[in-house]
Parts: C-alpha cells; structure tokens; sequence
C-alpha cells in the first residue's frame, strides 16, 4: 500500500479499500467567517491503513458546532488524534460503527480556558465480529472553563470476540473550572472484553504549597501539567513530520492564551 496524504476540506471523505492514509483536518474559524460545516462523513472501505489527525482551535469566540458520522469497514484500522483548543461554545458529536475485525484507537487531548464551553458526545457502535477499540481522553479546565465530554459504547448482539475500553481524565486547574465525564456500556453480546473509567483531578491547595516552596509560580505549575500532556498526546503520532508540527500547534496556541 501507498501511503498518501489527504487535507479534508469536503463534507464527505471516502477511503478506497486498500488504501493507507494520513488524513489532516483543521476547523479554525476566523473573522473572515469561513462556514464550518455543520456535518462531515467518513467512509473507510475494508483493509485500510488510516490515520486522521483532527485540530479544533478557537481562533475566535465564535461558537463551533459539528456532527460526525464514521464507518468503518472489515479489517481496517483507524489511529484518530482529535485536539481541542478553545472555543466560545464547542458542540461535537461522532458517531462511529465498526465493521469485523475493525481495529479503532483515538486519543483525545483538550483544553479550555477563561469561559469556554466544550460539550462533547461520543458514540461508539461495535457491530462485527472480533472489532477492537482502545480510546483515551485528557482534558484540561483553567479560569471559568466548562465541560462534558460523554461517550457511550455499544457492542451488538453479532459483536461477539470485540474487545474494547476507553479512559477519561480530566484536570481542573482553577476554583470557577468545571467539568464531567461520563462513560457508558451498552453490551447485547456474551463474548466481550469491556472496561471503562472517569477520573477527575484538581491541583489541592496543598499541592501547589509543597510546588510553590519548590520555587514554582501557580501559572508555571499549571503550564508544567499542560504541557506534559501535550507531549504525551503528541508521542503517539506516528510520523515525525506530524508530531512537529502538531507541537507547534500546541506551542503557539499556548504561548498565545497566556
């Protein structure tokens, strides 16, 4: 298979079977008032090779609002890296549907600052045999931030031998910051491996005693704990040219809400 490389810019993107590919999605809405669209659909035939990279920044306080549908055929794989990075108001659905043998891993990092809203809803449906899904999210919530980020599973009763988990976490980094997540199971078939768990952190005013007599400011620590996650999101990708240049990403945008 040749590898090709794929900017999305239409409301539907089909893959051909066979195919390996780096599909690179950037939604950035600016003040020229480019129109997002409000759906976008991805057709994966059998035995691809895929890896979508998706980058969401608020460049604006303008609201963001998209609902994705995937499906994903027989013995492909899928490696998704989604970035969230601020937002007035961002609304996201996906939904997603695996075929047999499918084999999707996403990891999702965000983080909302000042008064952003981030509602995010996630529903994975498992309908062939032996389809396996790894999926982890870390967010980050400093100022006023807001966030949900649910994700429900769904293996159907013909989904016998899926193995599946998905992992939340979420770091409240200020007082006003707050956030839920929420997993859900949905299991009709007797023959699964399925996990799931939700964790939240919040820096204790004893923590950042113990970091300040180390000689961290707040702001420092905060920054400490973002970009560790960053760096741990970006190992993932599997080219050097895409971890750059997502870490400059992640770097400009930092320096920027600052």
């Amino acid at each position: 298979m040749v590898k090709r490389i794929i900017q999305i810019t239409d409301k539907e993107i089909k893959v051909p079977a066979g195919t390996e590919v780096l599909l690179w999605e950037v939604i950035a809405p600016s003040e020229r008032g480019e129109k997002i669209p409000a759906r976008r659909k991805f057709l994966i035939a059998e035995d691809c090779v895929v890896e979508h990279i998706v980058i969401v920044r608020g460049a604006t306080k303008k609201a963001i609002k998209q609902t994705r549908r995937l499906e994903l055929g027989r013995g492909s794989r899928l490696r998704s890296y989604e970035i969230f990075l601020g937002a007035a108001k961002l609304d996201w659905t996906s939904s997603s549907r695996l075929a047999d043998r499918a084999d999707f891993s996403k990891q999702v990092l965000f983080y909302q600052s000042a008064t952003d809203e981030l509602h995010v809803q996630d529903n994975y449906i498992f309908a062939g045999l032996g389809a396996r899904g790894q999926f982890a999210v870390s967010g980050v919530l400093s100022g006023a931030a807001r966030a949900r980020y649910f994700s429900d599973l769904a293996i159907k009763a013909g989904a016998q031998k899926t193995e599946m988990r998905i992992d939340l976490k979420l770091f409240l980094l200020s007082p006003g910051a707050q956030g839920s997540l929420l997993p859900g199971l949905k299991i009709a078939a007797n023959d699964v491996k399925a996990g799931h768990s939700a964790s939240t952190f919040r820096l204790s005013a004893e923590e950042l005693f113990y970091l300040s007599s180390r000689g961290l400011r707040e702001e420092q620590i905060k920054s400490l704990v973002i970009r560790s996650l960053a760096d741990n999101f970006t190992s993932h990708l599997s080219a050097a040219a895409s971890r750059q240049e997502v870490a400059k990403i992640f770097a400009a945008y930092f320096k920027q809400s600052q």
